[in-house]
């Protein structure tokens, strides 16, 4: 007889010689990494590339990237806001995009919206879907193609995804991308006389910091590139010259050369170099202090401050406690400051020099910019519409403003009236 213990050894060599089996449920729960490992393949694929279009013309962006645009011209998608492509170009029947429903918003408020209702009002223009993810990386290419333009136009750009799968995307920027490396020749002609040079003698720092020391560092580029991507390169240069007119007019009316004592002025925003042009010097030009705005602002202590819309309104800004000390505040030479690009911004200059030394300029400000805009583009302001160019309503408690005013005469126009 066998013992018990024979018997359980000979049950577990019994065991041990059947052939294992495995049930195909035990299996189920490498489903959802399978699953996952199929979707990671997936992300691997390679991008596609879009093929050049049969016919085409080659243009090279601001970049120095050759563009290739589809022929016969499908039009133009932006990747915002349209406003310095209409004032360059004035080709608003171009556009196939204009932007999301915020960049039509903010349109609305643009002076180009008065001179193109056309572009405002058309829904087709507008919506939230095409370039809604161009912070990303990884941009739905779908979307892209879905007005299927010649050219895809990027002030900044859409991402470089869209270039490496060979849509034709063109920057309208500064050449190279960056003011630092592109610096205008300033011993050299470049546009507007030959200007003072901040290497030598004014403003050495700032220019060494900013590019765009003159405003036509950037504006010129820019007009010039995107003249040539709508394929009319040759209405550039007539505008430049209308441009540097408008300069040395004021530099010959004000002759600031002769100006004994030139004010100091907080201008945040304005390119640097147009402040000599207006007579007056940058208070930050030789001392930088730091901390916050306030902070900067009483340890500069300028003759006038211009303020940017992102600031608070010159009469807010004059009732605020830790600002009474200021010379500014105390004569009440706080303004709003009036900009814009190629069109205005020589009146700019001329509204800082009219602002600083009325005595030496009769205010024409409102009479330049009537006829610049309707020179530029056909098309006649109204007063309203002048008003909230220059800011008339937030400088009204400024003190010599009302000379931007409608119906303003001086006090000799006064007397010979009488």
């Amino acid at each position: 007889m066998y013992s018990y213990s024979h018997l359980l050894r000979a049950a577990e060599d019994s065991k041990m010689k059947r052939p294992v089996r495995f049930r195909s449920t035990e299996f189920l729960w490498l489903a959802p990494f399978l699953g996952i490992a199929l979707i990671a393949s997936g992300l691997l694929r390679p991008s596609p590339r879009f093929p050049l279009p049969a016919q085409y013309r080659t243009v090279v962006d601001a970049g120095g990237t050759p563009v290739p645009i589809a022929l016969p011209f499908r039009g133009i998608a932006l990747t915002g806001y349209p406003n310095g492509y209409l004032e360059n170009t004035r080709s608003p029947e171009l556009l196939v995009y204009a932007g999301k429903p915020s960049d039509r918003r903010r349109f609305a408020n643009d002076v180009m919206s008065w001179v193109y209702p056309e572009v405002l009002k058309n829904d087709a223009l507008w919506n939230a879907h095409l370039f809604r993810e161009t912070d990303s990386p990884f941009p739905e290419i779908e979307t892209l193609l879905a007005y299927n333009p010649s050219v895809y136009l990027g002030c900044g750009g859409p991402p470089d995804v869209a270039r490496r799968v060979g849509l034709p995307v063109y920057n309208c920027g500064v050449p190279g991308g960056s003011f630092s490396l592109h610096r205008p020749d300033l011993r050299t002609k470049i546009g507007c006389g030959l200007p003072p040079d901040p290497t030598q003698r004014l403003y050495p720092q700032h220019y060494v910091k900013e590019g765009g020391y003159y405003s036509e560092s950037y504006l010129f580029p820019g007009l010039r590139s995107l003249s040539a991507l709508i394929g009319n390169p040759a209405i550039a240069e007539p505008r430049i010259d209308s441009y540097c007119q408008a300069v040395l007019d004021l530099q010959q009316e004000l002759q600031p050369s002769s100006l004994t004592h030139r004010l100091r002025v907080s201008a945040l925003g304005e390119d640097r170099g147009n402040l000599p042009r207006a007579g007056v010097l940058d208070a930050e030009a030789d001392f930088w202090p730091r901390g916050d705005d306030g902070e900067r602002l009483l340890a500069l202590d300028p003759d006038i401050i211009f303020i940017t819309g992102l600031n608070a309104s010159p009469r807010e800004f004059m009732r605020d406690p830790r600002r009474q000390g200021l010379k500014a505040v105390l004569e009440r030479r706080v303004y709003k400051r009036f900009g814009g690009g190629i069109t205005t911004k020589p009146i700019a200059m001329r509204w800082i020099a009219e602002i600083a030394y009325p005595e030496r300029l009769p205010p024409e400000v409102r009479q330049l910019l009537r006829d610049r805009m309707f020179a530029s583009f056909g098309y006649r302001l109204s007063e309203d519409q002048i008003d909230e160019m220059l800011n008339v309503n937030q400088n009204s408690s400024s003190a010599g403003a009302e000379r931007f005013t409608r119906g303003y005469r001086t006090a000799n126009e006064e007397r010979s009236a009488r």
